[in-house]
């Protein structure tokens, strides 16, 4: 059960802060919840605010425009934070923050979602690897389902490899 929705009927219930503070950290453990959290929460809950979503937060709120962002990014995955900046008229950690949010990582320079790296961790590896050979390589890219080469002579290296590791 959520700490809010316990805490809410907590409340219904006639428990004072203190009380519901006490029996959440007996059920859940003393890193559960603090005094002063619980008396918040219970606080808003007497003034008939029963909402359990956040308020609204102070401090400027983020202008970066995310579908132009993804847009900008899916244009040109090589671009770098300071370009997108410059090109977006946003700060450079802004673009960064924006670029966390749309889940977009780094890896060889380009901007990529991490799961198209993560489930293919050893292919990814042994590409790596046999790209640091001396390969004419032209273009590496990335779709949902696979990491594509262009490279001379190395499509059948790389079937190679998968055949091996789905053996194991």
């Amino acid at each position: 059960m959520h700490l809010r929705h316990f805490i809410l009927s907590l409340h219904q219930s006639g428990l004072k802060a203190k009380e519901a503070q006490a029996k959440i950290v007996d059920k859940y453990g003393a890193d559960a919840i603090s005094y002063d959290t619980c008396k918040t929460w219970m606080a808003k809950f007497k003034k008939g605010d029963f909402s359990l979503q956040d308020a609204p937060r102070s401090g400027r709120p983020m202008e970066l425009d995310l579908k132009l962002l993804q847009t900008a990014v899916e244009e040109d995955p090589y671009a770098t934070t300071r370009e997108l900046a410059a090109m977006l008229g946003h700060a450079q950690s802004t673009v960064g923050f924006g670029l966390e949010k749309i889940g977009k990582d780094a890896k060889l320079g380009r901007w990529i979602p991490p799961q198209l790296m993560a489930g293919n961790f050893p292919v990814n590896l042994i590409l790596c690897l046999l790209q640091r050979l001396s390969f004419s390589t032209t273009e590496i890219f990335a779709s949902e389902s696979r990491v594509w080469t262009k490279i001379i002579g190395f499509e059948v290296l790389k079937q190679n490899a998968e055949k091996l590791l789905r053996k194991k």
